[in-house]
């Protein structure tokens, strides 16, 4: 026993529909994928030439995400991190470490710390991920420049009230 005409020509119109369909959402997949390509591009491409560190640490301080310039001025190269514990890879900087406790306990924090010759201006941010467990996700900026300036202002300062007060003494 055959299929009626009719039922063909409908099985075969929502064929073409169903198609259709695949084919608009095929175009728009495509089109997220090249937004997600162009803007994964612009977020390389800062990261990669501003003087900043961007970083993730698990509950148990292991670096998820460790990207960004600025991390060459801690010894360290893109993505390095990652698989390493902050406790162990900055052993020799406590202040972080305890820094780090305070995320992981939940508070959310800014701080100044220093490499070498270099300062960080650092903010540590916990948050929840999906399945409940707690993530920092932390943004470092070299702000070494702005701390000399801010130094080289402060000498100038002192010396200028000492002028002041030489030439108070003389009058």
């Amino acid at each position: 026993m055959g299929c009626p005409v009719a039922v063909v020509g409908l099985v075969v119109q929502r064929l073409g529909g169903l198609a259709d369909d695949l084919d608009r959402k095929s175009l728009a997949i495509r089109q997220c994928e090249r937004d997600l390509a162009t803007s994964e591009a612009r977020y390389r491409s800062l990261i990669s030439n501003a003087p900043v560190v961007i970083f993730q640490f698990d509950q148990e301080g292991v670096f998820e995400l460790s990207e960004g310039k600025g991390l060459a001025s801690a010894g360290l190269a893109p993505g390095e991190a990652v698989g390493q514990a902050l406790f162990t890879l900055y052993h020799g900087h406590p202040e972080i470490a305890a820094q780090a406790r305070r995320a992981l306990a939940g508070e959310a924090l800014q701080f100044v710390s220093r490499f070498g010759h270099t300062f960080f201006d650092t903010y540590f941010n916990p948050m929840r991920a999906a399945d409940d467990s707690l993530k920092v996700i932390g943004v470092a900026v070299d702000i070494t420049e702005r701390r000399w300036a801010e130094e080289a202002l402060r000498r100038a300062n002192r010396q200028l009230r000492m002028i002041s007060e030489c030439n108070q003494a003389l009058i």
